[in-house]
């Protein structure tokens, strides 16, 4: 969604689109077809770039899922220009977030010994004062976090059931420990989304800081 929001709004610009997963490049190619973009396989923690070359870096929700976020910040200040600006954003805490801590909640009470942990990775990096510093040794200047309620939507309780069981990594965690237990949690999930949203469409209520710096 950045990538093609980027492309239209700078059609002359020359726009880098990375991911550390082949897979999802290959999907984004098919969505995208601007001529602009050049896709490319990366770590951020090893970015394959020279040093001062890129006028602006943005990352949508990815941050948090970086083992060593500090290098991966380290890396994109070596190849920002000079005045170059940073931008990303990531989650507030898991119990701002309600839709994710019910179906935190949820898995929980079906897996009450060793539960799959996937829901709290993404909700993980939501201190203000640890991100301004892991900014501050990177390098940047001029930080501002600034905190965002957003709301989502779903047309249906089923299709969200659906996002918070195949579509997530949570999906595989389940696998591994009891694929039995599936069906249950699916059941589960749906019953709770009802008695918070009810029947039919509903929007999601959701809160997240957004990040911005200068190198």
């Amino acid at each position: 969604q950045v990538t093609r929001l980027l492309a239209e709004r700078f059609p002359n610009a020359e726009i880098f689109a990375t991911d550390i997963n082949p897979g999802m490049l290959d999907v984004a190619k098919k969505i995208i077809p601007g001529g602009n973009i050049k896709w490319d396989i990366v770590n951020a923690e090893e970015i394959p770039y020279a040093s001062n070359e890129f006028d602006a870096l943005i990352c949508q929700f990815g941050i948090m899922f970086f083992p060593d976020k500090q290098k991966a910040l380290g890396e994109a200040h070596r190849v920002l220009k000079p005045g170059g600006t940073i931008t990303f954003n990531t989650w507030d805490k898991l119990e701002n977030n309600t839709i994710c801590r019910i179906a935190d909640d949820v898995v929980k009470s079906v897996f009450t010994e060793d539960p799959p942990q996937f829901y709290h990775i993404p909700f993980s990096m939501f201190d203000t004062v640890e991100i301004n510093n892991m900014m501050q040794n990177a390098g940047f200047k001029n930080v501002k976090i600034k905190n965002r309620n957003v709301h989502g939507y779903s047309d249906s309780v089923e299709n969200a059931v659906i996002a918070f069981t195949e579509g997530n990594p949570i999906y595989l965690q389940i696998k591994e420990r009891d694929e039995s237990m599936l069906p249950k949690f699916k059941a589960a999930l749906t019953e709770a989304f009802k008695s918070e949203f009810g029947d039919g469409s509903f929007k999601i209520p959701l809160s997240k800081f957004v990040v911005t710096a200068i190198k």
